[in-house]
């Protein structure tokens, strides 16, 4: 070993045990109405949060309909990037797959 190296730690390094399997989550799922609850509390906090920061706040029908519009131009591009598989490929040459040598 060279003299520059450092010197080694005097207890290994415990490294994270790779294997053990956590116990099963004692927490259940959130009910429906808690959920839906829970969504609402967030909306209202980021609705006080825009407000404050002097962003004006979209209706939902304004973003529900800005996304789909978004949704359907993300799927017009992906469409046109799509080669069409139904005509066969002109610009590779035609190879034999029984050519013997």
């Amino acid at each position: 070993m060279s003299k520059d190296a450092p010197a080694r730690p005097a207890e290994p390094t415990v490294y994270p045990a790779v294997h053990d399997i956590p116990p099963p989550r004692t927490s259940v799922v959130l009910t429906d109405m808690e959920q839906q609850k829970l969504e609402s509390d967030l909306v209202a906090a980021r609705d006080r949060q825009q407000t404050a920061s002097g962003i004006p706040l979209a209706s939902h029908k304004d973003k529900t309909a800005k996304a789909g519009a978004r949704a359907k131009t993300d799927a017009a591009k992906t469409d046109r990037a799509k080669p069409d598989r139904t005509k066969p490929d002109r610009t590779k040459p035609a190879t034999n797959a029984q050519t013997s040598y």
